[in-house]
This record gives C-alpha cells, sequence and structure tokens, in this order.
C-alpha cells in the first residue's frame, strides 16, 4: 500500500509540473494598480481585458509610447475605447 501511495504521489507531481510548463498555473496579465489617467484615443494603439483569473477586472491599454497602462475596469471612456479598438474578429 506504500509503494502505491507513493507512485500515485511521485506520478502527480510530475502531472503538475508538466502542466506547470504549459501556463496552467499562470493566470495570465493581471493588474494590481490602476490608473485614473485618461488617456486620448488616439495614442491607445491596443486594449486588452485583464485574464478572467485576476482578481480584479481592468484593462491593459498599449500606447504609442509603447508603454502598457493599467485602467480600471469601471472607467466608462475605456469601456467606450475598448469597443471602438476591439477586432472585427471578435
Amino acid at each position: 500500500m506504500t509503494k502505491l501511495c507513493l507512485t500515485l504521489g511521485l506520478l502527480l507531481l510530475t502531472t503538475c509540473d508538466a502542466q506547470r510548463g504549459s501556463n496552467v498555473w499562470k493566470p495570465g496579465n493581471c493588474c494590481f494598480e490602476f490608473s485614473k489617467a485618461r488617456i486620448p484615443i488616439h495614442e491607445i494603439v491596443t486594449i486588452k481585458e485583464t485574464s478572467i483569473q485576476c482578481h480584479e477586472k481592468g484593462f491593459i491599454v498599449h500606447t504609442v509610447q509603447r508603454k502598457q497602462i493599467c485602467m480600471g475596469h469601471h472607467e466608462e471612456w475605456v469601456q467606450a475605447a475598448f469597443k471602438k479598438k476591439k477586432p472585427m474578429s471578435q
């Protein structure tokens, strides 16, 4: 019985390590601080929603200056900009 438990435990650890390499354990891009500044739409290259696994919902704004800025999901202007910048295929 001890050998069976040890074998199953090692198998479980091996499976978890294999999954960890495929980003299963990573929550994706999350924001921990949110900017209050309003960014002009002509300076926004892309806007992406944070991962659903994040603690707080938000948007990650990529600017023409190559900055990534976290914006709160509740900001109406960023929701409108997200709809305008959203690719047609989504």
